[in-house]
């Protein structure tokens, strides 16, 4: 059972005090058993000020045995820590460790103390030695896992939740601390069946729930992540989480539910009015809803909160050229009739600031607006004589061949300039540009301004660059077709291995894996590695009948260590006509192999460790029942099915409703597992 405590402690006392209680002989200790088991209870309902007070009486009687008043300091440290006595808490725990040093619980307990003081080193140092104590001790290790990941190590991270799944494996907290692990390692579908399974134990793990939303957001889960984060947030009241809001309305924008989203982003917007990243997720959302004016406002807004940012400036740039002349607005009359007198000065508007005009006078002259108002001038000053010249008659002018009077003619009309609001929109796709150079959408942007300038090869040049830097920008490729020109193909760098059915491995940057085909060049299929090495492709089935479309392709993840039998491999189950990976789920480990029982439009994926996942493939009209598992020897299922095990059955049954058991020990009581 999972507490709501973020914290892993144990109450010593509360067990201890009941064995001694019944066999001791003398009237003090007995009187002082009670009281101590009058402070556990005090804890054990949360009454911390009152077992410190309570705990603090039976130190001042004195004439306590070692091993009794160790225990007493090692809880009274618990109640001080829970009251944010912090360094209170530190004190007591190190006096329990004098008395007694062979205690794993007070290392354990004084480690999260130490986290608390941000000392995650020496941390470590006290969950090592718990676990030096007690080997089984599953909770030190889930609080180990959290220091390692406070540190960055997130691997270290990883390898300490698992090990703490396996002790503890009716306990909610060590699959989503391993959940929070894959998600920094970029394992977002591993990520969310283990925070399916954290609130398949605790239905009411709301941390759980919001992590899931956000490893569903990254998968492009829309709709998932949108579920969660609603269900967190109705737990929230009138105090909503502004990152919590802002996720959902990302998700209902992915979702195309785009007056929804902006409802959460004007929440976020006053909750949090200096969060840069609300006001282009809104300007985002707005511009899809075609109101460009609107859209321009929210990205000149983030633009005076974080000059720099790249993304404000490029999608302003999108706003005005799909805006048209209205993005930028008309100067008044009376600043047109100062122009003419000879006034230079220009009114700023919130949707053109100096940095976008600034940008735009980095592009060639004949980018530039053109002022023709000083051209005018000179062309009737040459006519009239007003710049001290005689003007010539009008057989001079017809006989004049002299370089003199060549400079005296009236200059011809200056060639007709592009509309202003390309020119700012150039201007803004600039600016980005400036900011980072390589950033492929601010080079896709531009490059419709340029096919808005009729300036073809430079929007060409713009769409391959923004191609090299993300291959699978599909705005860019189709931006090409259209032109006529040649589209490059749609990897970065040579392939990792020879190609499967197809299919080839790249990895356009460092530990990013992309799985593409020329035949589904809408799949970019990323893969999760899980252990040391480079993917490569090792198998491609398509399914038929109910599941045609859906295909699985089968890799190599890497190596878990250094020894024989050790590979780890993955299944990407790819939708072909949605372009999209449903899951990625493990076929084997080493020699030990995941069980697949396909049922009519789901798979229930059950790992090595006895964690099971179901899989939606497709929609139903009604739950089907769960089909009997596949022999191992045919792992894509369409040989005769085995029997069906006990355990297998149990295993589906925990897969339905998210959660998952198997491997490792015991749990522990309510009493003596409260998680960090």
């Amino acid at each position: 059972m999972a507490m709501p405590s973020p914290r892993t402690v144990l109450c010593c006392l509360a067990v201890l005090v009941a064995g001694l209680a019944a066999t001791s002989a003398a009237s003090a200790q007995d009187k002082t058993l009670l009281r101590a088991r009058e402070g556990a209870a005090a804890l054990m309902r949360g009454q911390n000020e009152r077992a410190v007070t309570i705990y603090d009486e039976i130190l001042r009687d004195g004439d306590i045995a070692d091993f009794i008043e160790a225990s007493i300091y090692s809880d009274r440290g618990v109640a001080k820590w829970r009251l944010k006595q912090t360094k209170d808490a530190v004190a007591d725990f190190n006096k329990s460790i004098q008395l007694s040093v062979e205690n794993p619980t007070v290392y354990n307990n004084r480690g999260n103390a130490l986290m608390d003081l941000g000392h995650p080193e020496e941390a470590i140092k006290d969950f090592d030695r718990a676990i030096a104590l007690s080997p089984t001790y599953g909770a030190a290790y889930n609080n180990r896992g959290n220091a390692h990941a406070m540190l960055g190590q997130y691997v270290q991270a990883f390898q300490d939740f698992r090990k703490a799944v396996e002790l503890t494996p009716q306990s909610a907290v060590p699959y989503n601390g391993r959940g929070k692990a894959h998600v920094e390692l970029k394992r977002y579908h591993a990520a969310v069946r283990d925070f399916t399974r954290a609130v398949g134990l605790d239905p009411k793990f709301t941390a759980a729930y919001q992590n899931r939303a956000a490893a569903y957001l990254a998968i492009e889960k829309f709709r998932e992540a949108a579920d969660d984060a609603t269900f967190v947030l109705e737990s929230q009241g009138e105090q909503p989480s502004p990152e919590l809001l802002l996720l959902r309305g990302r998700a209902l924008a992915g979702d195309k539910k785009f007056p929804l989203a902006i409802e959460d982003f004007n929440r976020v917007s006053e909750l949090k009015p200096a969060l840069v990243e609300v006001y282009v997720e809104r300007g985002l959302a707005l511009a899809e809803m075609r109101r460009f004016d609107d859209a321009i406002n929210d990205f000149s807004h983030a633009i005076e909160l974080d000059p720099k940012n790249v993304k404000a400036y490029a999608m302003r740039a999108s706003a005005r050229l799909q805006a048209g002349p209205s993005s930028v607005p008309e100067p008044p009359q009376e600043t047109a009739e100062a122009e003419t007198a000879g006034t230079t000065e220009v009114p700023k508007t919130r949707e053109a600031p100096d940095a976008a005009a600034a940008a735009a006078t980095t592009e060639p002259e004949t980018d530039n607006v053109i002022d023709t108002t000083e051209t005018a001038k000179v062309g009737e000053a040459a006519a009239t004589g007003e710049a001290g010249q005689v003007a010539p008659t009008t057989e001079t002018a017809a006989t004049a061949t002299s370089p003199e009077a060549a400079a005296n003619a009236p200059l011809p009309p200056a060639p007709p300039q592009p509309p202003s609001y390309l020119q700012v929109a150039l201007g803004d796709a600039n600016q980005a540009l400036q900011l980072a150079a390589n950033d492929a959408l601010a080079l896709r942007v531009r490059g419709d301004i340029y096919q808005a300038l009729q300036r073809q090869d430079e929007a060409v040049t713009d769409y391959r660059t923004a191609l090299t830097q993300n291959p699978f920008q599909i705005e860019s490729r189709e931006a090409l077709v259209r032109l006529g020109q040649e589209v490059p193909p749609q990897q970065t760098g040579q392939p990792l291995a020879e190609e499967v059915a197809g299919w080839i491995v790249t990895e356009p940057s460092p530990g990013r894996y992309v799985a593409s085909n020329p035949k589904f060049p809408q799949v970019h299929a990323e893969l999760e590695m899980f252990g040391a090495g480079k993917p490569r492709i090792l198998e491609w089935k398509l399914l038929k009948d109910a599941l045609s479309g859906i295909g699985l392709l089968k890799y190599y993840a890497g190596d878990f260590n250094e020894g024989q039998d050790s590979s780890l491999e993955y299944v990407a189950i790819v939708d072909t006509r949605a372009n999209k990976v449903v899951s990625i789920e493990p076929h084997s480990w080493g020699q030990a192999t995941a069980q697949w029982n396909w049922q009519a439009v789901s798979v229930v994926v059950t790992d090595p460790d006895g964690n099971a996942n179901e899989v939606q493939l497709r929609k139903a009209r009604t739950r089907p029942a769960a089909g009997p598992p596949v022999a191992r020897n045919d792992f894509w299922g369409f040989q005769q099915p085995a029997p069906v095990a006990r355990g297998e059955r149990a295993a589906r049954r925990a897969a339905r409703r998210g959660g998952g058991g198997g491997g490792g020990g015991g749990g522990g009581s309510m009493f003596n597992w409260l998680f960090r």
